[in-house]
């Protein structure tokens, strides 16, 4: 019936995107090299309560079952938590090119394409956008403190890196080829017990970019990455620093703004006047009109581009002991995300194969189970796992992950 309000909601909860949550351990190889190739690639789908039962029909279409929507809706909590990463990275390390007299620095080229955001939600939004209105006659639906944000973006890279410690600081560029955010700071839905009489609160904002170019703007941010040795459990042991894509954006052109702070109250036949089939999907200006949407065109301002701050104990490649641990904790900066923490062990199943499990809490999802397999050669190592072996093999799971990560010594 009020499809207003599925407008709305879909904007926020659907794109729910893009962030990474990679838990493949980083393997540290002390040993000398002159040169190296590193290809890291990772596709992730996280969320607290949305099981693959519904992601599946996204992904393949279809209706989802009434059964199968309400099962993910009876999971939801007050406030509930999606997200997106798609990631692709390649990077050149010359070690043995002598930048500066008194410090022997090689030098660090990187190239990749990202996908990054991030959705929180209630159960409110989920169960008008899935359910319809008709479960919450006679009742107020909470819609307030969810938002959406979402970052595409291509990235280069140049830096400097120890040969010794292979610690190393690299200077970024980004072509920003998306950008869009979605607030709902106060927002609710009350109906009549009859649904005959609405009145729906929205107060919040609706950001998109106005220019249709191929980049819509360009940014600059930091990656950093320091080794240091530590003494754990009477043993020599590496524990990682690290930040990634910490940098500002500048958008370029003008941003189209949509200003919600409006109070709609309807009758049953006003409904069916402004949200006839064709008026939300055919954008009727009439409709956004009534249910408070102001439409701006505003200079871009500067955003903040996501990061991820990192630290923890990794794996010695060295450290020929059958069973290593690794663990740590990473805080993200986007919206919707919670800091994280993980933990997991290695085991050195034969001179050339490593296996590891992993264990972790927070980003976009709850306790999630990894397993991962690294083939090492003299020349060529590889990695393939998952952060979420339960979403990997079962409907049931919140999300899917697959991770790949190649090291080629020239």
């Amino acid at each position: 019936m009020i499809r207003i309000t599925y407008f709305i909601l879909v904007s926020v909860l659907f794109p729910m995107t893009f962030f990474s949550q990679d838990i493949l351990p980083m393997v540290y190889d002390t040993s000398s090299r002159k040169q190296e190739i590193i290809l890291n690639g990772s596709i992730e789908l996280s969320a607290t309560a949305i099981s693959n039962s519904v992601i599946t029909y996204f992904i393949n279409g279809g209706e989802i079952p009434l059964g199968v929507r309400q099962e993910n809706y009876d999971k939801h909590e007050g406030l509930n938590r999606a997200g997106f990463m798609f990631n692709s990275e390649i990077e050149y390390r010359n070690y043995s090119v002598n930048l500066f007299k008194k410090k022997p620095w090689g030098i660090v080229v990187k190239a990749g394409v990202y996908s990054l955001g991030s959705s929180r939600y209630t159960d409110g939004v989920f169960g008008v956008a899935f359910l319809g209105n008709e479960p919450f006659l006679g009742q107020k639906v909470n819609l307030s403190n969810s938002n959406f944000s979402f970052l595409s973006a291509h990235k280069l890279g140049f830096g400097l890196i120890d040969p010794k410690t292979k610690s190393s600081v690299t200077l970024n560029i980004y072509g920003i080829r998306n950008y869009s955010s979605v607030v709902l700071n106060e927002a609710s839905l009350i109906q009549d017990e009859d649904g005959f009489n609405a009145e729906i609160v929205l107060n919040g904002t609706v950001e998109t970019l106005a220019r249709n170019t191929f980049y819509k703007g360009i940014g600059v941010g930091l990656d950093a990455n320091f080794i240091l040795p530590a003494t754990m459990f009477n043993r020599v042991s590496y524990i990682q620093f690290q930040v990634q894509n910490l940098g500002v954006g500048f958008l370029t052109g003008n941003k189209v703004q949509y200003e919600m702070d409006t109070t709609i109250q309807f009758t049953g036949y006003e409904i069916n006047e402004l949200v006839g089939d064709n008026s939300i999907t055919n954008g009727n200006a009439t409709l956004l009109n009534e249910i408070g949407l102001r439409q701006d065109t505003v200079a871009a301002r500067p955003i903040a581009i996501p990061f991820t701050v990192q630290i923890g104990k990794i794996i010695d490649e060295q450290n020929t002991r059958r069973f290593q641990s690794f663990f740590g904790f990473r805080a993200f900066y986007q919206k919707g995300a919670i800091p994280q923490v993980y933990a997991g062990v290695q085991h050195r199943a034969t001179d050339w194969l490593r296996i590891g499990a992993s264990a972790s809490y927070g980003g976009f999802s709850k306790l999630r189970i990894g397993l991962y397999a690294n083939a090492v050669f003299k020349s060529f190592n590889a990695g393939i796992g998952t952060n979420n072996l339960i979403g990997l093999v079962s409907k049931k799971g919140l999300g899917q992950a697959f991770l790949l990560r190649l090291n080629y010594v020239l």
